[in-house]
């Protein structure tokens, strides 16, 4: 009896083949790693192709999105250890759900055309890195592999703002003439900032305080990591790391960066050694806040300098910030609940910076931003999705397995550090790293269940 294949029955044995639930999850699990990569080292402003823009990092987070979705449609165990990381930090799940809700709805509120798809943009680009990280996170030896992606994209962040401190030019100038998209941002992204007639490194970000808020938020992370190696030759690579987002912060000249990498190193150290040596919780708590309070007196004047301004651009900067306030005032009373959409706060309280090859608006306060975005409401949403991973990781740091304590601990002190800086600035793109720290404390907390 001879068997006819029909169209239908030959493309299902191509589905069959080349669609095996076991293929599509290395594939998902290794495009997401790729993505998380490309999240951290590729500049967000660096486009390349004409109309259709287009980088690694844009790519590699579709075809992850993509890759993601299908495989929870093909194979059900794996379902079922995403859905489980969802559960497993169901509140903040739903911290983040109430989060892009209020920004929908604020967007389809307002009258401005745009700010639904700016919004549809962010979701895309950064909160679906919650996902994303819990299918790295999930994989084989997940956590290993996530921290692994740190370390390495850390250390090539740290050699190309090396690179800028000794040549005194941007990395990203060599192919400025590769990339596409807004010239009057590119401008503003490579245009050298200086201060002190030195430059202020940026490494592959779009400005030197977001990689001083990067290195902040980072550094935590590699204490952990030699607090509980026990190789010497690992510890010395975990000291270099450290020692390495110390110097690169100096580099970019930031205050808040200095500020609050001090922030994150003091929390992280108090909440570490209270949770690791429990016979002695009380003292270490008194002393750890006694040492952190005769440190900020001793470094009172430079705490001072650094927060009020100790030169005239560093003045100029939070007079400027001030300025903003008074200039958002009057539409924060016409419209304070739900704001008037997203990118919008450029417009209304946004002021012009001229620098050697652009001139561009800015607000340099996320808080503000926020508010004239997406109301008091949306300034809520964010600090309830914020609060809620300091608290799941307080509370996991209290109760839960003590070999953990380093990542609760670093995840904490990272949250605060990126929150800390963010307030003097509008740039989110480390927002992104909220999401990761979410996705990998979910999945961390599910895999405790499932086990």
């Amino acid at each position: 009896m001879v068997t006819l294949h029909t169209d239908s029955s030959m493309s299902n044995q191509v589905v069959r083949k080349y669609l095996r639930p076991p293929l599509m999850v290395r594939a998902t699990e290794l495009s997401c790693c790729l993505a998380l990569i490309f999240l951290i080292v590729w500049p967000k402003y660096a486009y390349f192709g004409g109309a259709i823009r287009a980088n690694p990092f844009t790519v590699s987070t579709l075809c992850a999105s993509l890759l993601l979705f299908v495989t929870l449609l093909l194979d059900e165990n794996f379902s079922k250890r995403i859905f489980a990381s969802i559960v497993g930090g169901i509140s903040i799940s739903m911290a983040i759900a109430f989060w892009c809700a209020v920004r929908i709805i604020a967007d389809l509120y307002s009258k401005s055309p745009d700010a639904i798809g700016i919004t549809i943009h962010d979701i895309t680009n950064q909160g679906v890195f919650f996902l994303i990280t819990i299918v790295v996170v999930n994989s084989s030896d997940g956590l290993r592999k996530f921290l692994r992606i740190f370390i390495f994209a850390s250390l090539a962040l740290f050699l190309v703002g090396l690179y800028e401190f000794i040549v005194g030019d941007f990395f990203m100038n060599l192919f400025k003439d590769f990339l596409s998209g807004d010239s009057l941002l590119l401008g503003a992204k490579l245009a050298l900032k200086t201060k002190n007639n030195m430059i202020r490194i940026q490494s592959l970000f779009g400005h030197p305080i977001v990689f001083a808020q990067y290195c902040a938020a980072v550094a935590p992370l590699f204490l952990a990591l030699l607090f509980t190696s026990k190789r010497l030759k690992y510890r010395s690579f975990y000291i270099a790391l450290f020692i390495a987002c110390a110097f690169m912060i100096y580099a970019t000249q930031s205050r808040s960066g200095l500020l609050a990498i001090f922030l994150s190193v003091s929390i992280f150290v108090l909440l570490y050694f209270w949770r690791t040596k429990e016979k002695f919780r009380t003292e270490i708590f008194l002393l750890g806040i006694i040492a952190i309070m005769i440190v900020a007196l001793a470094l009172s004047s430079t705490i001072m300098g650094i927060v009020y301004g100790s030169d005239i651009s560093e003045i100029s900067s939070t007079m400027a910030r001030a300025t903003m306030w008074d200039k958002s005032a009057p539409y924060i009373s016409q419209s304070w609940f739900l704001g008037y959409g997203d990118g919008q706060s450029i417009f209304l309280g946004g002021l012009s910076f001229a620098s050697q090859e652009a001139q561009y608006s800015s607000v340099d306060d996320s808080a503000l931003s926020i508010i004239l975005n997406f109301g008091l409401l949306g300034l809520f949403a964010f600090a309830l999705f914020v609060g809620t991973i300091l608290w799941s990781n307080a509370a996991s740091l209290v109760k839960g397995d003590r070999s953990l304590a380093g990542i609760y601990a670093s995840f904490f002190s990272a949250c605060v550090a990126i929150v800390f800086v963010q307030k003097a600035i509008s740039i989110t793109d480390n927002i992104a790293l909220l999401y990761v720290i979410s996705g990998a404390f979910c999945s961390i907390q599910a895999k405790k269940y499932l086990q």
